[in-house]
């Protein structure tokens, strides 16, 4: 079993929303490469880091700051939130994302996101289905 810790990326910090909330959220650390950095030291090979910014926004935002953290180098990154159009799972990539993640675009746009796996591969793309009850 493989298990994910996750950072969510809130303005470039380490948050928490209150259940998916926007206007709730808890700040957790002012700098991501010292949480990434404690996950791998406890062992982690893979972390899950969230643009929250990106999913608000509806486009992928923190690319740049993602890729910082994928090259650190210390563990793998499959990454998400906001991701709408070939040119955000492109960015993730160059930056050195493992991993890009699709949440309802798999659902909205499945022709789509199925080009993008025919392009990039099955190891490139995962999809995401965050589901309330």
């Amino acid at each position: 079993m493989i298990l994910y810790p996750a950072i969510d990326l809130k303005s470039g910090v380490c948050v928490r929303l209150m259940h998916g909330r926007f206007d709730q959220v808890t700040e957790y650390d002012t700098v991501p490469a010292h949480r990434l950095a404690a996950f791998a030291e406890a062992g982690a090979e893979w972390v899950h880091i969230v643009d929250l910014d990106g999913a608000e926004a509806g486009r992928a935002v923190q690319h740049a700051l993602i890729g910082t953290l994928a090259r650190h180098g210390s563990v793998r990154i499959q990454s998400g939130g906001g991701v709408r159009a070939i040119e955000d799972v492109e960015r993730l990539i160059e930056a050195g994302v493992s991993r890009v993640v699709i949440g309802s675009l798999a659902v909205t746009s499945p022709d789509t996101v199925a080009a993008w796996l025919e392009r990039f591969g099955p190891e490139a793309i995962t999809l995401a289905f965050d589901v309330k009850l």
